[in-house]
């Protein structure tokens, strides 16, 4: 009996870990036919030749160019890897905050770092695309090496696209109460006891989907718009591939 559980749990633990790694790829590739619409409106203005709708030109552009942009899903971890080395030697970013000492009081400067962990591995992809040719290597590490080189401009950036995104989720929370608790009056009686509870609850899963949904894409929007503007026509600092090289193995490793 024993061992028929272990070995059960065994099998969905390795069913789990392949459904999961199938959807992240999935979601990748998803999120890269997204990136490639966006590189594409924000470098030349239009998508394609005018003529083409954006999901027909993001599914083009993801079947094209698939095994860069599939060689790019193993890089992911290499480039959070190296935002997050980068980011552990910032020591001046509370600095940058638009109140003093609000940094202490929330915790912003972590949650601004966080974010942009989460973002600009789209946005070196998205300088990836916008870059071309055929060493997608190349075209990360260069992109890693630009954001270094302006992390101060993106990261003040961050700061207050943070603490729109805060402020949205939270309004839209509120707005969504009224709904939630029409939703939680139709509701069997037994869960209609805890309705205060219930509204609540129902109200932040909403607001988690939309914020999902609408506020965290424009989150991207904005740093992909940032850096693309910061980027244009400026040389790579070799001193930064230097620094890079000496700070994180996982740089080193992109660059083969």
């Amino acid at each position: 009996m024993t061992f028929g559980v272990c070995w059960l749990l065994g099998v969905l633990l390795v069913v789990g870990w392949i459904w999961g790694a199938v959807l992240r790829y999935a979601l990748h590739m998803i999120a890269c036919g997204h990136v490639a619409v966006l590189t594409e409106l924000i470098t030349q203005g239009h998508v394609g030749n005018g003529n083409e709708g954006q999901f027909t030109y993001g599914r083009r552009i993801v079947m094209a160019r698939f095994g860069e942009v599939a060689a790019l899903f193993g890089l992911s971890a290499l480039i959070r890897g190296v935002l997050r080395a980068f980011h552990n030697t910032l020591d001046t970013l509370d600095q940058w905050l638009p109140t003093p000492g609000v940094s202490t009081i929330v915790g912003l400067v972590n949650a601004v770092l966080a974010a942009a962990t989460r973002y600009l591995d789209k946005v070196v992809l998205s300088y990836d695309l916008a870059r071309g040719g055929d060493d997608p290597w190349r075209n990360v590490r260069d992109g890693l090496v630009y954001y270094c080189q302006n992390a101060r401009p993106i990261l003040e950036t961050s700061i207050w696209m943070l603490i729109l995104e805060r402020a949205l989720s939270i309004l839209l929370w509120m707005l969504l109460l009224v709904p939630a608790g029409l939703t939680t009056m139709v509701l069997p009686e037994a869960i209609r006891e805890n309705g205060a509870l219930v509204t609540i609850v129902v109200a932040a899963l909403l607001a988690s989907t939309l914020r999902a949904a609408f506020i965290k894409p424009l989150f991207l929007i904005c740093m992909m718009i940032r850096f693309h503007a910061l980027v244009h026509d400026q040389p790579i600092n070799a001193s930064w591939v230097g620094y890079l090289d000496g700070l994180s193995d996982k740089f080193r490793q992109i660059r083969r």
